[in-house]
């Protein structure tokens, strides 16, 4: 039955049934979620405060012999600097067990880009360092402002435009700006350039506070809108972060499991690629959006095969 509560006498058989498990480490904020319900996100940690327990848990599973994969929709991290986080926060995984979007990204386009051929990238420093770990040749990044002050059509349309550019690659950057809008854009008028999307997440995780951030999904849908070009997301929860990870660790999806706290997310990313899933309540799925999944007749209503309060309780 779908959308079951993980009893304790049940855990241990589940766990047994699965071979891998892939992790969410941050929280997220989807555009089908309510922004109201707002308060402490993440499966493993929030901000930079692990949730206690979630190391014993994580312990667990690997004294079992389970394969651990942390799996994230962040492209402003590269898998190295995510393992960093992990060393500091006393819960260790190396560079290979951590896939992000930046990672993601970077291997979808191995192969797609011409050797002579270059990325305009609209994102931060994981997807820098991951385009350059692939040998990937990119511009665009820093700052790139407006000119001047007012409406300046004759300037925008004397906009240098690199013909060497065979793909718009956009992640979250804290530099987004309406040139890199324009420059974006005008790329994409080439139905050859391939248009590619971190995630459409359209809030980051805030722990208590009343600012909203604007996330990738905002940038990417701006870059959609004034092209007229829909991407191909490599995040969750679609399904070429699976692919990739799949076909570099010979992963059986019958017997993984997807564990998070997003339903939009995490449980459609896992739904989307035939696994197993888990919901943690830790996270930005609240009592009543719980309930709505378990008594809704409404077709189409995406549901985890099984909760727990928090991933604590797998140990």
């Amino acid at each position: 039955m779908a959308c079951e509560f993980l009893s304790e006498n049940a855990r241990s058989s589940f766990v047994d049934s699965v071979d891998t498990f892939l992790i969410d480490c941050d929280g997220a904020r989807s555009r089908f979620i309510n922004v109201l319900c707002i308060l402490h996100l993440g499966v493993l940690w929030h901000g930079n405060d692990l949730i206690d327990g979630a190391n014993r848990t994580i312990q667990s599973l690997r004294s079992l012999g389970k394969r651990l994969f942390f799996v994230t929709n962040n492209s402003t991290k590269s898998r190295l600097q995510y393992s960093q986080k992990f060393d500091r926060l006393g819960m260790k995984a190396t560079p290979e067990e951590v896939i992000s979007t930046a990672y993601a990204s970077a291997q979808y386009l191995k192969g797609k880009v011409p050797s002579k051929g270059k990325v305009y990238l609209i994102g931060s420093t994981g997807l820098i360092k991951e385009l350059d770990e692939a040998g990937i040749s990119y511009i665009g990044t820093g700052p790139d402002p407006v000119s001047g002050d007012g409406y300046r059509l004759d300037e925008w349309a004397k906009c240098p435009l690199d013909p060497e550019v065979k793909c718009v690659l956009v992640g979250f950057d804290e530099h987004f700006s309406f040139i890199k809008m324009l420059k974006a854009a005008s790329y994409l008028r080439n139905p050859d350039c391939i248009f590619i999307g971190t995630n459409e997440d359209s809030q980051l995780p805030l722990k208590n506070n009343q600012i909203t951030i604007p996330g990738t999904g905002c940038m990417v849908s701006a870059v959609a809108m004034a092209s007229n070009r829909e991407p191909i997301y490599v995040g969750k929860p679609h399904q070429p972060m699976f692919e990739i990870l799949k076909q570099r660790h010979e992963i059986d999806p019958d017997r993984t499991c997807m564990i998070g706290d997003t339903v939009s997310t995490d449980i459609a990313f896992g739904k989307n690629n035939g696994l197993k899933t888990l919901l943690v309540m830790t996270g930005s799925t609240d009592k009543a959006h719980l309930e709505m999944m378990k008594t809704s007749k409404e077709d189409g209503i995406i549901r985890p095969d099984y909760y727990l309060d928090s991933i604590t309780q797998l140990a």
